[in-house]
């Protein structure tokens, strides 16, 4: 798996590419495709088109990204595919388990209401 990298669009160069950078987490500066991108809910207020990474760094401190980035459902996401592929073989047991009986579950409560 690649590591995540959370860059910022900088400029749109046409409309299947744009130039990203992302100075934090090493995203370097480089022209991407859009397709190779998700877009998120995270904006740099007031972002100078075309700026420089300088620039893209302090903007990225002041609206505080990683922790907008870390409330976003992609991220909460990732968080639970790194979590469970950590898990032992006892612990994927366990889990598989508890899904089987979420089913179970619903139906009692489904049949107890019905009657009702």
């Amino acid at each position: 798996m690649n590591k995540l990298l959370i860059p910022t669009i900088v400029e749109i160069i046409s409309e299947k590419s744009a130039l990203i950078d992302g100075p934090k987490n090493g995203a370097s500066r480089q022209a991407i495709s859009l397709a190779h991108l998700s877009l998120l809910p995270v904006v740099l207020p007031k972002f100078p088109r075309g700026a420089r990474t300088g620039t893209v760094a302090k903007k990225w401190a002041a609206a505080d990204v990683e922790g907008k980035f870390q409330q976003t459902r992609h991220a909460k996401q990732i968080a639970v595919r790194e979590k469970r592929s950590n898990l032992t073989d006892f612990e994927r047991f366990v889990v598989a388990r508890l899904k089987k009986q979420v089913p179970a579950r619903i139906w009692i409560c489904a049949d107890d209401n019905s009657g009702a």
